[in-house]
């Protein structure tokens, strides 16, 4: 339901408990959000041995987001009927209590108090940070039932059991067939249809689909680089670009070819790869009509025969 959270977000206030916002030096503190994952993780005896082991038995009739404790189903079916009498001020979202709303918020004034102490990367939620921290210690408390795989995050292995266990695309886009595991990723592909861009930019109006965008190009104004190379100093304004750039340094090509076992250092590189073995030409030139396995640079792109003529 639009404008409240799942389990893993559920407010303090839900739960009769303060929200922690002081971190120690090298955690953050376990707030109600994080408790929700480790209910996730860790299942009451009553769930049986299937939930201990990683399965997730529970599913919610009322959108049918699976639940490996009984307790957290239960908490997360309150939410359905819940009111929200809490509403933002600049885009007018409806929120269960005061505390879900002052975190909605961060998302339009940019406020993040939450930051990873290993590299200083910034959250807007507590739980945000503690998922973000287990990329720098390795944890993934979270097991798939079936083939044993982890996983940092509850909805990652949600995501995975639906995809990879025959759990299906149950959410169909009614205007172009395309099917989905998760409700909310049908939510944001179906925005590609009516346009809608509810996140605009306070610098300039230009508008965006997604807050995560929007953050992104809000670095633009602002030229923060925040994350230095150790190697040769260069800055880069997401983490992700600096994780790619650092293989240049050291060689790293994690995304391999099934089929040729070629490795690239950008998964994008990989896709252009792929489309040589399968023989597909995605891209047709607009001044001759003969088509390519890459996108032409230009209108004027050597590779066209009429440029010789």
């Amino acid at each position: 339901m639009p404008g409240c959270r799942d389990e893993a977000t559920i407010s303090s206030a839900s739960w009769g408990m303060r929200r922690q916002d002081t971190l120690d030096a090298g955690s953050a503190e376990l707030t109600p959000q994080h408790q929700r994952e480790e209910d996730v993780a860790k299942p009451s005896r009553h769930d049986g041995e299937a939930a201990a082991a990683g399965a997730r038995p529970f599913r919610c009739g009322a959108c049918g987001k699976r639940f490996g404790a009984s307790a957290t189903l239960m908490r997360h079916q309150a939410l359905h009927g819940a009111e929200r009498p809490f509403s933002c001020a600049e885009c007018g979202r409806g929120f269960c209590d005061r505390a879900a709303l002052a975190t909605h918020r961060r998302g339009h004034t940019g406020e993040r108090p939450f930051a990873c102490a290993e590299c200083g990367k910034t959250f807007a939620a507590s739980a945000g940070l503690l998922v973000h921290q287990r990329a720098h210690t390795g944890e993934r408390p979270f097991a798939c039932g079936e083939c044993g795989q982890r996983f940092r995050q509850s909805a990652h292995l949600a995501q995975h059991h639906q995809g990879a266990h025959g759990a299906g695309r149950p959410h169909r886009c009614p205007q172009c067939g395309k099917a989905f595991a998760l409700r909310s990723t049908l939510a944001r592909h179906a925005q590609t249809h009516t346009g809608e861009r509810p996140h605009a930019c306070g610098d300039c109006g230009r508008r965006f689909r997604q807050r995560a965008h929007l953050a992104r190009h809000r670095l633009a104004h602002t030229g923060e680089r925040p994350f230095p190379c150790g190697e040769c100093g260069k800055r880069f304004a997401q983490r992700a670009s600096l994780v790619e750039h650092g293989r240049r340094h050291t060689g790293e090509r994690p995304h391999r070819c099934p089929q040729c076992h070629r490795g690239f250092r950008h998964r994008s590189a990989l896709l252009r790869h792929r489309r040589a073995h399968a023989g597909e030409r995605p891209f047709p030139c607009a001044h001759c009509g003969r088509r390519y396995n890459l996108k032409p640079l230009s209108p004027q792109d050597e590779r066209c025969p009429v440029n010789f003529k």
